[in-house]
């Protein structure tokens, strides 16, 4: 939708060269993308590197990319579903015992309730900044923008928005 300029901004999406031609991104990320490996906490597996996973079985989710290493290795078996609830619904129902996830979609979807039951092992697949980007075709857009990166910086100088995404961890 920006590209076809039917939306000025875009909340959650990683930064790349290709998006950079007609995305602008503020300074300072909104929140990151910290992909991980969750387990049942019964589960007497201790992952503490891509090595760990050989021979093991590890949900994921059809079309999503995790880390270029992670993405190529052929030392575990995926068992791919077409959705993060997908995936951890057959990680309850002991289909396998991990699941390759984002730390806090999976904490959304398991509930808090339940959380205490799982546990997110020492490797982390990946921590990537997500940023809120502006069209930068849009006026309306880029009216918006200087406004948005000033806070943001503001924000971040006086440690609030640690304070915020620590909220939501």
């Amino acid at each position: 939708m920006i590209k076809q300029g039917k939306a000025d901004v875009i909340f959650g999406i990683l930064k790349n060269e290709e998006r950079k031609a007609y995305l602008k991104y503020p300074d300072q990320p909104v929140s990151f993308d910290k992909r991980v490996i969750v387990s049942k906490k019964s589960s007497k597996l201790n992952i503490k590197s891509i090595q760990d996973l050989q021979g093991l079985t590890v949900g994921i989710v059809r079309g999503y990319a995790y880390h270029p290493d992670f993405d190529k290795s052929t030392i575990y078996t995926k068992d791919i579903s077409t959705s993060t609830n997908q995936s951890l619904e057959k990680l309850k129902a002991d289909r396998f015992s991990l699941v390759a996830t984002n730390e806090y979609v999976a904490r959304f979807y398991i509930g808090s309730k339940e959380w205490k039951e799982y546990k997110v092992h020492p490797y982390i697949i990946t921590e990537d900044p997500l940023y809120t980007a502006y069209a930068i075709n849009s006026s309306n857009a880029m009216g918006w923008f200087d406004l948005y990166n000033k806070t943001a910086i503001d924000l971040q100088k006086k440690g609030e928005l640690d304070k915020i995404r620590n909220k939501y961890k």
